[in-house]
This record gives structure tokens, sequence and C-alpha cells, in this order.
């Protein structure tokens, strides 16, 4: 019997031993170097995001070149051209009317980007870089029609000669030689400076000017809104044709920007998009 309990005794301890936790092995080889502790992750800022491309465009009411329609949104010859050219590049158009001079003052300062419809010229090279020429234009000299026979005249200046008195736009550029006519102050009273067309349509239907320098097609569109046809026409006396560029803000418009802009210009000459355009135009 004490043989039987001491067999049980040596069985129970082998069974709570091998049931027990095991202790463990030791492991005899070198030791590894320890791994090397993974280094946090860094931040990540994120990029700026790529600024939009706007182009903000101001324009004058020049019709039919450029104009606010009924529905109260730029329109015109030029706008149509400008956003075809700004679709190529991938780029939207913002717009604000003003006249000329004032335009221009916000191309100068940064406020404004662009400008259509503008001539080179030495004093705007300061503050502005232009396109390539997108379209051509010529002024007309436009009288009353029922005085045509007293105006014999053939050229700009014999017309002033005559002591007659043209109704301008302010900072229009009209071509050197009439510059340099209207700096002399023999003849500055003879041009009379005007911030719109109609104010000169106004001023000759009135008498207080003599004949006004407008671009044909211009002039034609307003005397047709205004019903003025029979009463204003065009004269014989002509400007040289001269190229028409837009101009950029050198504050605002980067030059890769006017070099993009110029090759979205000849894509759209190139697929038959301007072209297009124009020919609605010329209905």
């Amino acid at each position: 019997m004490n043989q039987l309990k001491s067999v049980c005794a040596v069985v129970s301890c082998l069974f709570l031993f091998a049931c027990g936790p095991q202790p463990a092995a030791v492991d005899k080889t070198p030791a590894a170097a320890a791994p090397a502790v993974a280094a946090a992750p860094v931040p990540v800022t994120p990029a700026e995001p790529t600024p939009s491309c706007v182009f903000k465009l101001g324009y004058e009411a020049w019709e039919p070149y450029q104009y606010t329609n009924l529905d109260n949104k730029a329109a015109g010859l030029d706008i149509e051209l400008l956003q075809a050219v700004l679709d190529k590049m991938g780029c939207t158009m913002q717009t604000q009317q003003g006249s000329w001079t004032e335009l221009m003052a916000a191309v100068k300062s940064g406020e404004l980007d662009m400008l259509a419809g503008a001539s080179q010229t030495e004093a705007r090279r300061i503050f502005a870089n232009f396109s390539d020429p997108y379209r051509t234009e010529q002024f007309t000299l436009f009288i009353r029609s029922a005085e045509s026979a007293s105006y014999p005249q053939t050229t700009l200046t014999d017309f002033i000669l005559a002591g007659h008195r043209v109704g301008i736009i302010s900072d229009y550029f009209y071509g050197d030689d009439l510059a340099e006519m209207a700096a002399q102050d023999t003849y500055k009273a003879n041009f009379v400076e005007a911030s719109l067309g109609e104010l000169n349509v106004a001023r000759l239907i009135d008498g207080d000017i003599d004949g006004m320098l407008e671009d044909s097609f211009v002039a034609r569109s307003m005397l047709k809104r205004k019903g003025l046809e029979k009463q204003i026409g065009p004269h014989s006396i002509t400007l040289a044709s001269s190229d028409v560029f837009v101009m950029f803000s050198k504050v605002a418009v980067p030059a890769e920007r006017v070099q993009a802009f110029n090759q979205a210009l000849m894509q759209i000459r190139q697929d038959g998009s301007y072209q297009q355009i124009v020919g609605r135009y010329q209905q």
C-alpha cells in the first residue's frame, strides 16, 4: 500500500511538472544586433494648391468689339476671341467694365490683368507687355452727312489746318502723326477729348465738333443702334490700318503667361475657331 502511494506520488509530480510553464531555453549563440528602432513618421505638409488660372479683363463700351449684353454679361468680338484663347489655356475670365482711361490705370497698377483692342506705344510698354497682334483696325473721320460738301479736305492734317474740330477718345492712340499734332499748342484746341464714343456722337449732332474719329466697324454699329445712320456718315478721310494687341499688366501677369497666350492664339487660328468667331461678326 505504501509502495502504491509512493508510485502515485511520483506520477503526480511528473504530471504537474509536464503541465506547468516551461523554463525558457537558453540561446548560447552570439546575440544578434538589435533591430533599429523605426523612426517616427514625419508629418507631411500638404502642397499648396496650384492657383487657378484666372485673367481679369477690363473692357469698355465699344460695340461690336466689347460691350455689355442684355444679360448683363461682357460680349463682343474681342470678348469671344479672348475667351476662345483662354479656353485653350485652361483659364477662366473675369470682366470689369469702365472707361478706357480707368481701365488703363487699373492695368498699370495690377488691379486688372489685361485689356483687349490696344495699340503698342512706348509709354505703354513701360508698364505692359503685349500679345501677338490678333486683329487690325482702321479709324475713319465721321461727319454730319448734310455738310459733307463743306469738307473738301483729303487728309486729317488738312482738316485740322482748316480750323475744324475733331472728337477723339481720351488715351486712344491714333498713330504717331496725329499724336504729334495733338501735342502742339497750336492745334490742341482742335482735338476735343471724350471718355466714350457716344459723347462724340452727341457733340457732333449738337455742332460742338465738326467730325469724330472712330473705328468704322464701331461707328456703323453705334449709329445704327441710335438710328443716326442718315444724320452722320463717313468722310473719305481715313487713318492707316494698324495692328491690335492684348495688353497685359507687368505687375500682375508673368511674361510666361503672355507666351502661353500667344501659343493658344496660334492654336485657335490653326483649328479654325478664330475664323468662325470673326465670320459671325462679318455677316
